[in-house]
């Protein structure tokens, strides 16, 4: 539990760090969405949680899979 909880605060000081590289369009920088934010940190927390059951990581099949079904749902709340 407690290293889900540290990959959860690292992950989100990492992704913070890693959105200041965004690709630039006419000068203007695209900014994620809150639902793309949280799409990609509840997958990265389902694939740690998996990793700790199964001792196996996702496939980028399943991550991008995981991570579309997320960010609909979370736009379609909306």
């Amino acid at each position: 539990m407690k290293k889900m909880i540290f990959s959860a605060v690292a992950l989100i000081a990492f992704s913070f760090a890693g959105m200041a590289n965004e690709v630039e369009v006419q000068g203007l920088k695209r900014v994620p969405t809150d639902c793309e934010i949280y799409a990609y940190i509840a997958t990265t927390l389902a694939d740690e949680q998996h990793t700790m059951d199964t001792g196996t990581n996702w496939d980028e099949w399943t991550i991008d899979f995981v991570y579309a079904t997320i960010l609909d749902g979370c736009n379609n709340q909306k």
